[in-house]
């Protein structure tokens, strides 16, 4: 019992404890080589961007993004908001809307 508190513990202080429903299973955190898919309304294809060693993604636009050890809930909301800036800054007019994150295989 004293193991499984310490292990709990441990992945709420890394923040990589999923917010669902306790199951007992850690949600996988973004981490160094890990590719991100990121979708836009009105673009069928989207924009992949690799994780570095140092834990940042490169993406248009939004420039580089710290993400490793984030969740993809996290991400997702880092890169949301990196885009809505953009919008509300450079072109009102047409927004840039993320519709979806996820991890992608890379090529």
């Amino acid at each position: 019992m004293r193991t499984l508190l310490s292990t709990l513990l441990l992945f709420a202080l890394c923040g990589c404890v999923s917010h669902a429903p306790p199951t007992g299973v850690a949600e996988t955190c973004i981490q160094s080589g890990d590719c991100l898919l990121i979708r836009f309304k009105n673009d069928n294809q989207g924009i992949e961007g690799r994780v570095k060693s140092d834990g940042n993604v490169a993406l248009p636009l939004a420039g580089t993004l710290h993400v490793a050890g984030m969740t993809m809930q996290q991400v997702t909301d880092v890169i949301k908001k990196a885009y809505y800036v953009i919008k509300t800054a450079q072109s009102p007019s047409e927004p840039i809307t993320v519709i979806s994150v996820s991890v992608a295989q890379c090529p």
